[in-house]
């Protein structure tokens, strides 16, 4: 153990450090316990948004691959090359329970109401499958945004338990020893000059005597 001032004053600025530590302590495990909860939430609407966009998707491709199957290859990479959707990410932060999170909000701008093709080049499937390419673009975004959302909260969650494992098993621990290092070491003092001031006090009435 380190050497310790054994004054009031060190005891008082320890004991001063330990009642700020635990506070802290007490603080970061309520922040933690609130994290883990939301951290659960987040997890639960992942999976099912997870689940929405993979169904999705999957038949977004199941569309795609009949569509080919009444056209050219040529014919299907011409008419995606022409989109009449644009979509512009606007990207900004969110404040969740002290963490800055990604926020990212899809602007879609239609230029046309109708597909920039003539529907006598394509085929109703494949109207249906670009239409479906477009809705299922936000929703790809959003996943994205979400899953990263509870990555940064995982992490959190893990740094906040290595502070609160740190503080409970190492710093006040290490503040409550000295404090009884010092105390120990007052009261022996105390002890020690009561007896000195005994000794002088029999010395004085051997001498009047």
């Amino acid at each position: 153990m380190e050497n310790v001032n054994s004054t009031r004053m060190e005891l008082l600025k320890l004991q001063a450090k330990l009642k700020t530590a635990k506070n802290g302590h007490k603080l970061l495990k309520e922040k933690v316990s609130e994290l883990v909860r939301n951290f659960y939430v987040l997890v639960k609407e992942l999976k099912e948004k997870r689940l929405e966009v993979e169904s999705l998707q999957k038949h977004v491709f199941q569309e795609y691959e009949f569509a080919k199957t009444k056209l050219f290859d040529e014919e299907i990479n011409l008419l995606f090359a022409m989109p009449n959707h644009v979509f512009e990410l606007d990207f900004s932060t969110d404040n969740f329970l002290g963490i800055e999170v990604p926020n990212i909000n899809v602007c879609e701008n239609v230029l046309d109401s109708h597909m920039p093709y003539s529907p006598l080049s394509s085929t109703s499937s494949l109207d249906k499958t670009v239409q479906d390419f477009y809705n299922l673009f936000p929703k790809l975004v959003y996943l994205a945004s979400l899953e990263k959302k509870v990555n940064m909260v995982c992490d959190e969650i893990e740094k906040g338990k290595r502070r609160v494992n740190s503080l409970e098993n190492v710093l006040i621990p290490n503040y409550e020893s000295k404090i009884l290092e010092i105390e120990n070491k007052l009261s022996e003092n105390e002890r020690s000059n009561l007896a000195r001031l005994m000794k002088v006090k029999n010395m004085i009435i051997d001498k009047q005597n």
